[in-house]
């Protein structure tokens, strides 16, 4: 069951207790003698106790109105707080023609500063699910009459709804301004209308729901949380081992900077998973194949704005995809990143039960580089550098580790000319400290000129291997770059040689010979052979000496920088050095056009 569907019928069933416990009255003239009737009752019935404090009332007019002040009902056992609901007054405006013939039918009933909480225990158990005495259990079947009860429209006002779950501990508080609900008979039908606020952020919604036992429809939605906006529709099957779904989506802006905080608001520190933390960063938790197998139909959104954490925005995303039987397949996964076009495709098989199958590209040529740093909520944006990107991925497995152990694909990314702002760069002692080995210019020009980076390798059977594949070429440095990357146990082993093109001037002498970075993703360390030092291997470190030997002759990485090393990258080999005759043979072969 959907958290939305427990939400829901659980207000349902206690809207429909505090309006029947009210409703045992209307036939009565000094209608207070009588609350002490309704409320056993109401005991009876929920097990709970339901108290009526205040005054209760009857103004018999063309709209017949029932008012009770100071209404509460008694939470479970093991709430967290003595009263499930209360509501400073409670309004029950009755049809008058359905009386004459001896119907019940309530026209409005208006909620004063309802107060309503919905909360799951660690057991699993909600405090919405009512036991009776077993010594009234039978007696209170004469009550079930007050389910009949005809309810047109609920209005609340001024209100507080909360949802909360003890495991994974997590609370929703709405603070509701207004909210009108307009049903059929036992809310199978349902339109709804409201302003509100959800954890302190501004959230209005309209829309129609249609409840069955066993489906849920939400029809001519449209929802404002915070600064994001969309309307859309869902049809979904809640019983049965098949699920067959319907959703749209359409959203003139989705700001991701509101629903972060939302999220964090909601979850805190306890949303931050404590179990299987065991210092790796692709986690083990099982994948929910159960869900992917049993769903049946397709999704459709579009995005008209998407504004990243870190204020970028993408725009026009287009995502279409289908599921049957645990088989998905988006074929159009599109997304515009300034001008730009980003094209996803994902094929996922999950239909075995057992684990997940997934084959998957992106592509993207001229891309700006801050669109894609943005979209990786990477900061600061670098400027200029227009950026191909190709990226295949396949694998299998039951969690995100296993996918990532059984990896094949390729990577390629080619960025253009563009620039850097250097202190902006600063991700940390040892990452700062890194960077300033491989370029001493950037501590003491406030811009870093790159002309070219490459970034490519690739991966087979969880391992990348980097022949080669990394360079960059600023106006003062070039570096190249080799190593592996073993994503089965997320162990790290990269060099880098980096070599002064031309302008580094007095920091020649803090430039490194040779760099490594080495550990895991998680944890990885920094070690620094400096040029001026010594070209031993006691002199520069065992571990970094053997380290760029182990490189070297795995032929990672070649052991000088070439002049050109984006070039050497895109194709994984060293070049080749010209001898005498080639010297000869070059100018012959421009001349002839060669």
């Amino acid at each position: 069951m959907t958290r939305a569907r427990k939400i829901l019928i659980g207000v349902g069933i206690v809207i429909v207790v505090l309006i029947a416990a009210v409703a045992v009255v209307l036939s009565t003239v000094d209608l207070q003698q009588y609350v002490a009737y309704a409320e056993a009752r109401a005991k009876a019935a929920t097990g709970r106790a339901l108290k009526l404090k205040g005054k209760v009332g009857f103004k018999l007019s063309l709209v017949p109105t029932v008012a009770a002040d100071d209404v509460s009902l008694q939470n479970a056992a093991w709430g967290s707080r003595p009263q499930m609901a209360s509501a400073k007054r409670v309004e029950v405006q009755i049809a008058l023609l359905p009386l004459l013939t001896g119907e019940l039918e309530i026209r409005r009933v208006v909620l004063i500063e309802p107060d309503l909480l919905l909360e799951v225990n660690a057991k699993g158990e909600q405090n919405w699910q009512f036991a009776p005495p077993k010594s009234t259990r039978d007696k209170a079947s004469d009550t079930a009459d007050a389910g009949g009860i005809e309810v047109n429209r609920i209005d609340i006002r001024n209100g507080i709804l909360t949802y909360r779950e003890a495991m994974p501990r997590r609370e929703y508080r709405a603070r509701i301004e207004r909210l009108a609900l307009d049903s059929s008979r036992a809310f199978e039908t349902l339109g709804f209308e409201g302003k509100g606020r959800l954890n302190d952020f501004p959230l209005e919604l309209a829309g129609r729901a249609l409840l069955r036992k066993d489906s849920l429809a939400l029809e001519d939605l449209s929802a404002e949380v915070g600064k994001s906006r969309a309307t859309g529709a869902l049809r979904l099957a809640l019983a049965g081992e098949r699920r067959p779904f319907r959703l749209r989506l359409d959203a003139p802006l989705i700001d991701l900077q509101d629903l972060y905080a939302l999220r964090k608001s909601v979850a805190g520190d306890a949303g931050v998973a404590k179990t299987g933390n065991d210092g790796r960063v692709f986690s083990d938790d099982p994948l929910p194949l159960a869900a992917l197998k049993a769903l049946d139909g397709d999704a459709e959104f579009r995005i008209q704005k998407l504004r990243l954490a870190d204020g970028n925005q993408l725009d026009d995303i287009r995502v279409r995809s289908r599921f049957a039987q645990g088989k998905i397949d988006s074929d159009e996964l599109k997304l515009r990143l300034q001008a730009r076009e980003l094209i996803v495709k994902v094929h996922a098989d999950a239909s075995s039960g057992s684990v997940l199958a997934v084959n998957a590209t992106l592509a993207g040529e001229k891309v700006p580089l801050a669109a894609l740093t943005g979209l990786l909520g990477i900061s600061p944006a670098p400027e200029g550098s227009l950026t191909d990107v190709a990226v295949r991925f396949s694998g299998r497995g039951r969690s995100v580790r296993t996918l990532m152990a059984s990896a094949n694909g390729d990577l390629r990314v080619v960025v253009g000319p563009g620039r850097y702002k250097n202190r902006a760069l600063d991700l940390g002692a040892d990452v700062t400290q890194l960077a300033n080995a491989l370029n001493p210019a950037r501590s003491q020009d406030p811009y870093t000129e790159v002309k070219c980076a490459v970034l490519r390798f690739p991966v087979r059977n969880g391992i990348a291997k980097i022949n080669n594949g990394i360079a960059l070429e600023t106006n003062k440095v070039r570096l190249i770059g080799g190593g592996t990357i073993n994503l089965r146990n997320e162990a790290i082993e990269l060099g880098f040689r980096p070599e002064a093109a031309s302008g580094l001037g007095v920091g020649i002498g803090n430039l490194a010979r040779y760099a490594k970075v080495e550990g895991t993703l998680a944890n990885p360390r920094i070690g620094i052979d400096m040029a001026g030092a010594a070209g031993t291997a006691a002199a520069a470190g065992a571990a970094i000496a053997t380290g760029g030997l182990t490189l070297l002759a795995g032929g990672l990485l070649i052991d000088s920088v070439p002049d050109n090393p984006c070039q050497v990258a895109l194709t994984g080999a060293p070049e080749r050095k010209k001898g005498v005759v080639d010297s000869v043979l070059d100018p012959l072969k421009k001349l002839f056009g060669k």
